[in-house]
């Protein structure tokens, strides 16, 4: 789906394409329509519980280490994002699920124009995570 941030027009698809291509994550899907702006981008995807950086084994059953992996999930996508945007853009990525059949955790990033305030697009997440799963 095609967005405008700020006076340029962007594809949703092919931005995350990049994004899949030069990380571990996988494209799970473009949500960008749940949004219902024109101004904002938002993908799902996904990463297999062995790609995620951490020092102990993963368990469902303990919560340190099941948030520990969450963290770290939200955190390598943070830091990608951040090495990819120049001052022009803005973001917010959260994980939220852990999907036992794929054993792969779940993220949301939204993307959009620095000049939609930060609030606004942290309303924006809070709705997708309440409509997915």
């Amino acid at each position: 789906m095609y967005t405008v941030l700020g006076e340029e027009v962007v594809e949703s698809l092919e931005m995350a394409e990049k994004i899949a291509l030069e990380t571990d994550f996988n494209i799970d899907a473009d949500i960008t329509k749940s949004t219902k702006r024109e101004d904002v981008i938002a993908i799902r995807f996904s990463i297999s519980i062995n790609d995620v950086p951490c020092d102990l084994k993963f368990s469902q059953d303990d919560d340190v280490i099941f948030n520990m992996y969450m963290d770290a999930a939200e955190e390598m996508m943070s830091e990608y994002l951040e090495g990819i945007f120049d001052m022009n853009r803005r973001f917010i990525s959260g994980a939220y699920k852990w999907d036992e059949v794929t054993n792969s955790i779940y993220l949301i990033v939204v993307i959009s124009d620095i000049s939609l305030s930060y609030l606004k697009l942290k309303d924006v997440f809070n709705r997708l995570l309440r409509q997915n799963d």
